[in-house]
């Protein structure tokens, strides 16, 4: 089994260049950059907002254990389609068997509310620096020259992308509508404990696209600037875009006790459950003209987290605040590391789709292996000898070059659990199956 992690694609493509292996045949033994980018231009650049947000509020006890808040904010800012955001909340407290100075061991809380967010000023910048006059970024696909970093005018010989960004003209403040209910219950010795459930839904949520990918079918793979453009012209434009869903749900329970004057304790326990088709403007569709796959964990999915805390008071009157946080690991996505879709975004998630595209047959799959067919003798014995062709240097150390790539060659791929395994794995050459 041959692992190929990014580190390892690092190091073979140092290793083979000190040996004066060519990059055509650095990348078929696993080596080589995937990707430049550089900036060029004018960074300097001044831009403008105005932002007001007004609220108003107020609460009616209507009976001396009943209680009725509502409020209404308004937005609004400049730079965006959306200028006029109008944002209520209510909320009620009851308290049942409360009566005169008697106090109510349970209270029901429940209450709704709108919530905007803001658009920064910071993607405001972004969009007027790269908007392809200002500031350029260049993207060049398979860099041949590294570790050299070549000069700007010489970057058209290159085949290199320029990237333009752009916001949206109907771009819309992205906002929550949050619900909760919660029951709190007072227990002997000091202690409270609540249950509150909350569900969030967001709409107008902040992503981004390429609006010039190129259209499915026209893109040949490996070759940039290949493909149908929609806006006529080659290289990506990304519009930040307020096209996103957020889906939330949450049970929290919390526990307080104050065990006497001195030592009190506190905590709470956390299940989550989040849902979006996208975490931001950093977020691109895998596949620029089908969002199907697209809705699945958010990044907030973390669906257990456990707090556990304390407060001590010495008798020299200095307070010790010890505390745990435990909690389930977050959701990670697993993507090919190639461009596939002529975009320069390496978002490409691995199907079997992916696998035909780019690796012919592809491996034999099931549920949890990844097998590859192994190699011939004979083709094993003309890879190494045509790594060793192509290695001017000492014979021993050629030798052992040649010995550690016909290994890495030969070996299975079989029962792959770690996705890097198979993520980075290189291409075969032509004529090699």
């Amino acid at each position: 089994m041959v692992r190929v992690t990014s580190i390892d694609r690092y190091r073979r493509t140092l290793l083979f260049q000190g040996l004066g292996l060519t990059p055509a045949n650095i990348r078929n033994l696993g080596g080589g950059a995937t990707q430049f980018t550089i900036n060029a231009g004018v960074p300097a650049l001044s831009v403008g907002q105005a932002d007001v947000g007004a609220f108003f509020g107020d609460d009616w006890r209507i009976r001396p254990n009943f209680t009725l808040s509502a409020g209404l904010r308004f937005e609004t800012q400049t730079n965006i389609y959306d200028g006029h955001d109008f944002a209520p909340r209510i909320g009620l407290a009851w308290a049942p068997g409360a009566r005169g100075k008697k106090q109510a061991k349970t209270v029901l809380r429940a209450g709704f509310g709108m919530f905007y967010d803001r658009f920064d000023l910071a993607n405001t910048l972004t969009a007027s620096r790269y908007n392809g006059i200002v500031q350029q970024q260049y993207v060049v696909t398979n860099p041949d020259f590294y570790p050299t970093v070549p000069p700007v005018a010489t970057l058209s010989n290159f085949q290199s992308s320029q990237t333009v960004q752009e916001i949206s003209a109907r771009l819309h403040a992205p906002y929550l509508m949050q619900s909760a209910a919660s029951i709190e219950r007072q227990l002997p010795h000091h202690t409270t404990v609540a249950v509150t459930y909350t569900n969030s839904h967001g709409v107008h949520m902040l992503r981004s696209a390429d609006i010039n990918a190129p259209l499915p079918g026209t893109y040949q793979l490996g070759v940039p600037g290949s493909g149908v453009f929609p806006l006529g012209t080659p290289g990506p434009v990304f519009l930040m875009e307020s096209a996103g869903l957020y889906n939330q749900n949450q049970l929290i329970t919390n526990v307080n006790s104050r065990l006497n004057q001195n030592i009190s304790l506190f905590g709470f326990y956390t299940f989550n459950h989040a849902r979006s088709n996208t975490d931001g403007l950093g977020t691109f569709a895998a596949n620029p003209y089908n969002y199907a796959g697209e809705y699945g964990p958010a990044a907030q999915d973390i669906h257990h987290r456990l707090f556990i805390g304390g407060s001590v008071n010495t008798k020299w009157n200095v307070r010790l605040s010890p505390f745990v946080v435990v909690q389930s690991g977050p959701p990670f996505d697993i993507t090919s590391g190639g461009d596939l879709y002529g975009t320069t975004i390496l978002t490409r998630r691995l199907t079997k789709s992916f696998y035909r595209a780019t690796l012919g047959a592809g491996p034999a799959r099931s549920a949890s292996t990844c097998v590859w067919p192994r190699p011939s003798a004979s083709v094993r014995r003309a890879k190494a000898q045509a790594v060793q062709a192509a290695v001017p240097v000492d014979r021993a150390v050629a030798d052992r070059v040649v010995a550690d790539v016909a290994a890495a060659v030969a070996a299975p791929m079989a029962g792959v659990a770690d996705s890097r395994t198979f993520l980075e794995l290189p291409r075969p050459a032509a004529g090699i199956t």
